[in-house]
């Protein structure tokens, strides 16, 4: 969140923090890619070493090839982390529309019950104090429109 827009929104913040994620994702999974194919070209490697019997160098690839698998299996964990977090996020904000749309509903009935005659000074007050807090409400996670 920027320090420029304290006020940001629930779906705003949410949605920031879900680009993040996604990035993080992406980065992430470049990482493995680079890492594997690395791996898959040590491979070769150790066997033609292993074919010409340069015992010091492949021994370099070997240990070369266990830190290699160590850094690949840190990232899939990584990768599986960040996954579940980007899932969290996208119901997170799947709850925040459903709220959403049903303080919507609740502001279009109260707003219905203000425009009705007969009703007392009390029941109005109760109304408008309803209203302006479910005003309050599809601000905080929607933002003022």
């Amino acid at each position: 969140m920027s320090a420029s827009r304290p006020n940001q929104s629930e779906i705003a913040k949410a949605g920031v923090m879900l680009q993040g994620l996604r990035a993080k994702l992406d980065q992430i999974r470049a990482s493995k890619a680079e890492q594997t194919a690395e791996m898959r070209e040590l491979d070769l490697t150790h066997h033609v070493l292993q074919a010409t019997g340069d015992i010091n160098r492949m021994l370099a690839v070997k240990q070369r090839s266990a830190a290699l698998n160590k850094s690949i299996a840190v990232l899939s964990a990584s990768e599986r982390e960040c996954a579940q977090r980007i899932q969290s996020v996208e119901r997170y904000v799947e709850t925040l529309n459903r709220k959403l749309e049903g303080l919507r509903k609740e502001a279009d009935s109260v707003a219905a019950k203000l425009t009705q005659d007969g009703l007392g000074g009390e029941v109005i007050a109760g109304l408008q104090t309803a209203q302006r807090r479910i005003k309050m409400q599809i601000d905080a996670i929607a933002g003022q429109e």
